[in-house]
Formats: structure tokens, C-alpha cells, sequence
């Protein structure tokens, strides 16, 4: 039993958004993450997490009801609070300093998941990342 602790570095959820984010997001903010290399992954890497909130959209190439090739491919919306996942860890040089690089195939899979960006979701997204259990968030 874990507590997940996540800094809040974006813009806090406005009340008057047309997009009603208040009401189907419990984070109240468009970014947060863990930024001190605590989240220790089950690959044995040390990693830096951010969630932030986007739209998922989705290409459609074939018409709905014949199933014909589209001319044009339409742009669908498939989830208007889907939880987007950037992740960064650490290799040390030969010379002493850090380079960063992205786990993608990690982010991938994690989007794939389509979660949605509540706390549920984060939860979600860093159980499948971490090899440790975090079962409450706490923002700092």
C-alpha cells in the first residue's frame, strides 16, 4: 500500500470550461507528474512521470453503414478525457553526466489502454509501469 505523490505543474480546470472537464476529471489540473526519478519501473529503470489531459481522436477510412473506402479519412473524437503518459529515464555516460531518453513502447501500450485522465486512470497507467502497488494519489 502506496501513495502515489504527484505535483501539479499545469493550469487548474476553470469552472466555466464548455468542455465540463470539473465534472469528469477528479485531478482539477491539465498536468501532473512525479518529477524526482521515485517510480521505480519493472523493468528496473528509475523513471519521471507526467500525466497530462488530451483528446483521443481516431481516423475513420471506411463509410459506417456500406463499409466502402472513404475518399477522405474522418477525423472522430474517441474520448474527449483520455490520459496521455510521458516518461523519461536516465542512462549515465562513460564522462559522469546523464542522458534521457523515453520508454515508447511503454508509452504506447499505456495509450492503447485508452484510460481516461482520472485518478483511476493514473493509477492504472503507473501499476502497469511501477513494481511496486500504489493504491492512493496525493498532490503536492
Amino acid at each position: 500500500m502506496k501513495t502515489l505523490r504527484l505535483e501539479k505543474r499545469g493550469c487548474n480546470f476553470s469552472n466555466n470550461d464548455p468542455r465540463h472537464l470539473q465534472e469528469v476529471s477528479d485531478i482539477g489540473n491539465f498536468r501532473v507528474g512525479c518529477y524526482d526519478m521515485s517510480i521505480e519501473g519493472k523493468d528496473g529503470r528509475k523513471y519521471v512521470l507526467e500525466f497530462t489531459h488530451w483528446e483521443r481522436y481516431a481516423y475513420r477510412t471506411t463509410h459506417k453503414i456500406t463499409g466502402r473506402i472513404l475518399k477522405h479519412p474522418i477525423r472522430e473524437l474517441v474520448n474527449p478525457n483520455a490520459l496521455h503518459v510521458d516518461t523519461q529515464y536516465d542512462v549515465m555516460t562513460e564522462y559522469g553526466y546523464p542522458l534521457s531518453y523515453r520508454n515508447l513502447d511503454l508509452e504506447h501500450s499505456i495509450h492503447d489502454m485508452n484510460l481516461d485522465y482520472t485518478k483511476a486512470g493514473i493509477l492504472e497507467a503507473v501499476n502497469r509501469i511501477s513494481k511496486d502497488t500504489y493504491t492512493d494519489i496525493e498532490f503536492i
